[in-house]
């Protein structure tokens, strides 16, 4: 909880997962520069995408961890074409956080414990709001959703306190068990006729 800064060495070539979770002090990732798959931009850490923890060795770069140390606002680089990586800012201090439309893909948990996090813009062309994406989220008030979202995965807005209303994309298909669970102020929602999957009233 200490750390506050970090070099990735210049032969690694496989890094799985968010491996300064709980870093909470850590401000600044660097990469050696003789490192082929690795790179930062501001101190933030990219590389090539996961795929059943295989990297992915091409041209899609993903945004595999932001330090958690830092606060305010970020706008995630259109150089980042691919997804964002599991957990990739998870607990961190953000409070907003802008997505471009370069991002094809978020992987589950991006957001979690981000408990300073009030707002986000996902990008258009998203397909689906991933598990535990905005969990524990609990000062999170807004979120910008595309309508090419068709689907709302299991608790991606679990415990999300502050949420009190929310307009569902008019493209969404399906919402999965437990996506607004402990949402205890949320009394407004839109649902448009599209939806078609929808669990019971005691699990959503």
């Amino acid at each position: 909880t200490s750390l506050t800064d970090v070099e990735i060495p210049a032969r690694t070539y496989q890094i799985v997962g968010n491996i300064f979770k709980g870093c909470t002090s850590l401000m600044n990732v660097k990469v050696n520069a003789n490192n082929p798959y690795y790179y930062t931009e501001d101190g933030v850490l990219f590389g090539p995408a996961l795929v059943e923890y295989s990297p992915q060795y091409d041209d899609n770069y993903a945004l595999l961890s932001y330090p958690a140390g830092r606060q305010g606002s970020y706008t995630i680089p259109s150089t980042v074409h691919g997804r964002l990586g599991t957990s990739a800012f998870e607990a961190t201090s953000l409070t907003n956080v802008v997505i471009p439309d370069t991002v094809e893909q978020i992987d589950p948990a991006v957001f979690q414990n981000c408990t300073s996090l009030v707002s986000v813009k996902l990008p258009k062309g998203l397909s689906e709001i991933d598990q535990y994406m905005f969990a524990n989220c609990i000062r999170l008030q807004h979120v910008d959703m595309p309508d090419s979202i068709t689907k709302i995965n299991i608790y991606a807005f679990h415990n999300c306190t502050s949420l009190t209303s929310l307009a569902l994309p008019k493209g969404l298909t399906s919402l999965s068990v437990g996506c607004f669970e402990k949402c205890i102020n949320l009394q407004h929602v839109v649902v448009p006729p599209s939806v078609i999957s929808f669990p019971k009233d005691d699990d959503v």
